[in-house]
């Protein structure tokens, strides 16, 4: 409602003349209608305003959170991914390993076997290297439920090889005194002892041997 407008309705308020300009009224009654109907619209323009803000944030809040979900689901998806490429590599490693580590047991009866030989019976065979260090090692490092029957083979291998060296002893006495029945004396108490360490190392081996399934379906991943 204008400033001129007002001082006409209040100065024919004044003057009594309201009442008789029906026009005044009219137009009284429409400016109020028309003011409240920008009213009724500007409220409900900023309750939409309000509505649609509302929503936005909603919608960056939804998009952060979808965001974030997306971000935690693929880095748990790489973390797995990682996990299982572990666990591949390292069956891998294990079903490698396996072979080499029963190729050491049968390697630690032959270089025992090429020890009484060459120390005992003379043959001088080309010298192998003791593989019980090596052996240890592997069970320790990739089949630990093997400690136990690897260090029994370990133990007989050492009284094995310690009766070598005495009997390499006895006769290197017997040889220097030039003494034929020492000599042979000390064939005959070493063979006895270190053929039955013998047959308990190949019943050690034996009961390895029987592992052997089980460790090749571990491995293999059956």
């Amino acid at each position: 409602m204008t400033e001129a407008l007002i001082k006409e309705l209040a100065e024919q308020i004044v003057n009594e003349q309201i009442i008789q300009n029906w026009r005044l009224w009219g137009v009284l009654i429409c400016v109020m209608i028309v003011a409240g109907g920008v009213a009724s619209f500007a409220a409900a323009y900023l309750v939409r305003r309000a509505q649609s803000l509302a929503e936005a944030v909603d919608r960056e809040r939804l998009i952060a959170q979808l965001k974030a979900t997306t971000e935690a689901a693929e880095s748990v998806r790489v973390e797995i991914s990682h996990a299982d490429w572990l666990a591949k590599e390292w069956k891998t490693l294990r079903r490698v390993k396996l072979e080499e580590f029963y190729s050491l047991v049968y390697e630690t009866k032959e270089w025992l076997e090429r020890e009484r030989e060459n120390r005992v019976v003379s043959k001088n065979k080309p010298e192998i290297s003791n593989p019980m260090s090596r052996l240890e090692i592997l069970s320790r490092l990739y089949f630990p439920a093997l400690v136990s029957e690897v260090m029994a083979i370990i133990v007989t291998a050492g009284d094995m090889k310690m009766k070598v060296a005495e009997a390499a002893s006895a006769l290197a006495s017997a040889k220097a005194a030039n003494a034929v029945e020492q000599h042979q004396a000390a064939l005959d108490a070493f063979h006895p002892s270190w053929l039955a360490l013998y047959r308990k190392l190949l019943e050690q081996i034996a009961d390895l041997e029987l592992k052997a399934p089980t460790l090749i379906n571990e491995v293999m991943g059956a």
